[in-house]
């Protein structure tokens, strides 16, 4: 803590804000300030002046480290000897309200007049200087001259010198105020993978990580290539640490490459999950959530998967099988049988399946998906004017699909500056098979994520889907596009009856084609886990393309909060229907995660 003068005179100002309420800052003023605004000043301390909606409570721990923020930013922009105190503090005892006077000395500004490189025998200097983004004529700042370090050597580590190190000097010419930087880059040999040992498995077999790992012998290793590795075995689902640490060996420092060995540690997660939970969603109503699972089968990192679900409208249950990098290749598969009964307003139905998909993974966003679906009906109701099946079409589905997804987000609750986007298409029936319906349908939903300054984040996203049957059938009605569970997302705002399309007869109907796009949501903080969010959507269901209108597109708009916890944000929203009548209706809608 560094001492000021001012502390005598202030010592009976101090007493007096500890007999009151809070005091509040009425107006923060600057002297000296020459070559930095007030606006710029300010911008670096918690204490500010009054505003419309808000007010800054004072205390003089703030304010000292406020002082110590100033002078920090000042020695960022090259003002190593710029100093900030406090030159006057003003106080009006009737309304509480504190006046702040600070007296700014600047000096003069170092600036940076070379930068040198020194001892790098592989990379040009004029690559490296490239590299950072100081340059000659910035101010001088010895936090900027560190970061140059740490971005030398991830440059170098990601083209494989591992074990370089980078270290600085700087010489100061104190009459021009002038700062020459000299970084002296050791990149040492250029590592080459060689022989691999594990540590750390108990029930998954090595040969697991070893069809994950990409770590062929003699091959350069890098940063990315560690970092590429880690994240794909963290995917597996086995394991809670991961970790790949190239050994330095006791070879020649000036030898151009090394071979050494690596070592991969890992920790094993638990392999039994077991889930249970339940709620109340605006699409679902009451429901409740049953998971289990075995991550590790036969200890080759199958997994075997237990869900069920049951609420008023949907009973569903699902097994599924999962065997990573069959066949030794790159590919996984998902075989997966189930059974549900829905009750939606467009149709009810009994229906029991299986999906066989093969997953083949490109890169660590990329995924293409390819899969046959058979589908049996048990039973199904829907109003009798619709008449979806023919006399001679068959209810039951046999279908072909192929997908395409790209996610970069970091998780589904916490995306970060991220994309998310899944391209669908199926064909049923191919016209050949007897006891299967005809249609195809495809399907794109795209979602873009922006986290801006302050926690504010954007977020817009777009889904739409065609669905057209074929050779003479009429398309499914549980395939049609319909809101509500199991459906396409909800319009905030909307009961899923007044977004299905209605026949003369009054009853609701599913869609061929459909649309739902989200201009526009934005989230802000409120306090500690709660947030606030405003948001813009439409959408709705069609006969067919034909029939689209954005004059019948159901917009909604309105606020919402979303509170953290460990499963997730809970997440209410208000929606108004913008329609041409006021006042606007709406509704509440509630659910967990985010709202796409």
């Amino acid at each position: 803590m560094r001492f000021r003068g001012e502390w005598i005179i202030l010592f009976s100002f101090i007493t007096a804000l500890a007999q009151n309420d809070k005091w509040t800052v009425a107006n923060i003023q600057f002297a000296g300030n020459n070559k930095i605004t007030r606006q710029e000043l300010l911008e670096q301390m918690k204490l500010q002046p009054p505003g419309l909606f808000k007010r800054s409570d004072y205390s003089f721990a703030t304010l000292a480290d406020d002082l110590d923020a100033i002078e920090k930013y000042y020695h960022q922009n090259g003002y190593l000897s710029a100093t900030a105190k406090i030159e006057r503090i003003s106080r009006n005892r009737e309304n509480l309200k504190v006046g702040i006077l600070i007296n700014i000395k600047e000096g003069r500004q170092t600036l940076i007049d070379s930068i040198i490189f020194t001892n790098n025998k592989v990379f040009e200097s004029s690559s490296i200087y490239s590299w950072i983004t100081l340059k000659s004529g910035d101010p001088f700042d010895s936090a900027s001259v560190e970061r140059g370090i740490y971005i030398i050597s991830d440059s170098l580590v990601s083209h494989g010198y591992l074990f370089s190190t980078v270290k600085y000097k700087v010489r100061m010419d104190s009459m021009s105020h002038r700062a020459n930087l000299i970084y002296q880059v050791f990149e040492g040999p250029l590592v080459k993978t060689g022989p691999l040992k594990i540590i750390g498995t108990r029930k998954v077999r090595k040969e697991v990580i070893l069809k994950e790992v990409d770590l062929q012998p003699e091959q350069v290793l890098t940063s990315t290539k560690i970092s590429w590795n880690i994240g794909g075995l963290y995917n597996t689902g086995l394991f809670d640490f991961v970790g790949i640490e190239p050994q330095d060996s006791l070879q020649r420092a000036d030898a151009e490459t090394v071979t050494v060995p690596v070592v991969l540690r890992v920790s094993e997660t638990q392999m039994f999950e077991l889930l249970t939970g339940g709620g109340y969603s605006t699409s679902d109503g009451i429901y409740g959530d049953l998971s289990a699972a075995y991550l590790n089968l036969f200890g080759l990192g199958h997994r075997i998967a237990l869900d069920a679900r049951a609420s008023f409208d949907v009973l569903s249950a699902r097994l599924s099988y999962y065997y990573p990098r069959i066949f030794s290749r790159n590919f996984d598969a998902d075989i997966t049988g189930y059974l549900q009964r829905l009750e939606v307003p467009t149709f009810s139905g009994a229906f029991g399946g299986g999906i066989l998909s093969l997953i083949r993974k490109a890169g660590r966003y990329n995924r293409f998906r390819f899969y046959m679906q058979a589908e049996r009906t048990s039973w199904i109701d829907e109003p009798l004017e619709i008449d979806t099946f023919t006399a001679d079409q068959p209810e039951n589905i046999f279908l072909l699909g192929a997908g395409l997804s790209r996610d970069t987000r970091r998780s589904v609750f916490t995306p970060g500056m991220a994309v998310f986007t899944y391209l669908d298409a199926e064909i049923a029936g191919l016209g050949l098979i007897s006891w299967s319906s005809n249609f195809y349908r495809l399907t794109g939903d795209i979602r873009f994520y922006f986290p801006l300054f302050n926690s504010l984040s954007i977020s817009t996203a777009i889904y739409s889907g065609y669905i057209h049957g074929f050779a003479g059938d009429q398309v499914p009605v549980q395939k049609q596009f319909y809101f509500g569970p199991e459906g396409i997302r909800d319009i905030r705002g909307y009961d899923e009856s007044e977004l299905a399309l209605i026949n003369n007869v009054g009853d609701t109907l599913g869609g061929n084609f459909a649309v739902v796009i989200t201009p526009l949501e934005i989230t802000f903080p409120i306090a500690g886990i709660v947030r606030g969010a405003v948001f813009v959507e439409g959408g709705g269901v069609w006969i067919n393309p034909r029939s689209f209108s954005f004059a019948n597109f159901h917009w909604s708009v309105g606020p919402g909060i979303r509170i953290g916890t460990p499963v997730g944000p809970i997440r209410l929203d208000y929606g108004f229907q913008l329609k041409r009548k006021f006042p606007f209706e709406g509704g509440f809608s509630l659910g967990i995660g985010l709202a796409f």
